[in-house]
């Protein structure tokens, strides 16, 4: 239950080794994935939680910068939705 690791260093033990994840989804059906965001995947995520203002902080952000590029949105359990960019 929850977001704990699965495997012994958690994100360390991060693969994009196809063998590796086809595997990891045999042993663990249920478990969340991840991906890596930040400098080295240039992907970065924006979480938009609407219980601490962050729609009307996206909302202002977009109308001075404009509208974020379409992109991969999630719906997360909180209600948040988080936003992929590159």
């Amino acid at each position: 239950p929850g977001k704990h690791p699965r495997t012994e260093h958690g994100f360390k033990d991060a693969s994009s080794d196809v063998c590796v994840i086809r595997d990891w989804r045999r042993r663990w059906p249920t478990a969340n994935f991840g991906m890596r965001a930040g400098w080295e995947s240039s992907l970065w995520i924006i979480d938009v939680d609407p219980r601490h203002g962050g729609d009307k902080a996206l909302a202002e952000l977009e109308s001075i910068h404009g509208p974020l590029p379409d992109t991969v949105e999630v719906i997360t359990g909180g209600g948040s939705r988080q936003r992929c960019v590159r």
